[in-house]
């Protein structure tokens, strides 16, 4: 039994509104619905089977999915859109705690003074740490979040500004085998066959790459910058589930894209190539990717 048959059946069942509910829907309305009304219109009651329905049917589907998916590729991209679900509700997690500590810290604390000033101060200090704890964990568009917010002093606590300097050369880690997956992925071969030469040990790293030497089979010494694994379709799903992050929407997806950053790098190049002391490198478009 394939994923496209069960949910094939799942689908038909919620078209049908479920047969069964709808005749025992007097019986069910009770557990189905919050309504404290004792006759629901036959509208308002199928809304109700239907929210459920969907409640209980997408994460049955979406498990089923990726159980019995056979593609790779596909159960990749399910579980990027499972983890960005499960990173939102962590960082929720955190801001919920973080606005509960700073509220008791400050009960029966009169604003103003020395007491009040400490117990703010500390509370801003834990949150922080907790803030720039969650942007490591997490990784990726989380720390440019934390970036960016230190590049705000004036706006955001100073508690909040010395807590996340630790982010502004924070490197991911990288899952082994990583870079093999990524070259066959967009080359269809790993760097050894793509370069003459690819040395694995990376000479600079941040938070969205790794820059790695290597040379191309023409001779030419280049340096090969290689995002993590994951990243754009990641930022995707975290834009769309985590709050705080549709303002840097456009500036993310443009930093994501390395054509574009290549694109940039050629019009540099351009413009200041009278400029003998100003050397910007070359882009090899053959062995770029996104």
């Amino acid at each position: 039994m394939t994923s496209r048959f069960i949910a094939c059946q799942l689908i038909n069942v919620y078209r049908q509104d479920i047969a069964f509910f709808k005749q025992k829907s007097q019986l069910f309305s009770r557990y189905l619905t919050t309504n404290i009304q004792p006759q629901l219109t036959t509208p308002t009651r199928q809304w109700a089977i239907k929210r459920y329905v969907l409640i209980i049917g997408l994460p049955v589907t979406s498990f089923l999915f990726y159980r019995l998916s056979t593609k790779s590729d596909t159960r990749r991209k399910h579980r990027i859109v499972l983890e960005s679900i499960g990173r939102a509700a962590r960082a929720t997690s955190i801001g919920l705690r973080s606005a509960i500590d700073q509220k008791t810290s400050l009960l029966f604390k009169t604003e103003g003074t020395d007491e009040y000033t400490a117990a703010l101060q500390a509370s801003r200090r834990r949150n922080a740490k907790r803030f720039a704890h969650l942007c490591i964990d997490l990784g990726g568009v989380y720390v440019k979040i934390g970036q960016a917010f230190i590049n705000l002093p004036e706006v955001i606590p100073v508690e909040y500004y010395e807590e996340l300097q630790i982010l502004q050369e924070r490197a991911l880690r990288r899952e082994k085998g990583e870079i093999d997956t990524l070259f066959k992925r967009y080359f269809r071969n790993t760097p050894e066959n793509v370069f003459a030469n690819f040395n694995r040990e990376p000479v600079a790293a941040a938070s969205l790459a790794e820059v790695y030497s290597a040379e191309t089979k023409q001779g030419e010494r280049v340096a090969v910058k290689v995002q993590y694994s994951d990243l754009r379709e990641r930022f995707e799903t975290d834009i769309t589930t985590a709050w705080l992050l549709d303002e840097l929407h456009d500036d993310l997806a443009l930093e994501l894209d390395f054509l574009h950053e290549a694109r940039n790098a050629e019009r540099s190049r351009e413009h200041l190539r009278h400029l003998d002391y100003v050397n910007i490198p070359k882009v090899h478009w053959d062995l770029t990717k996104k």
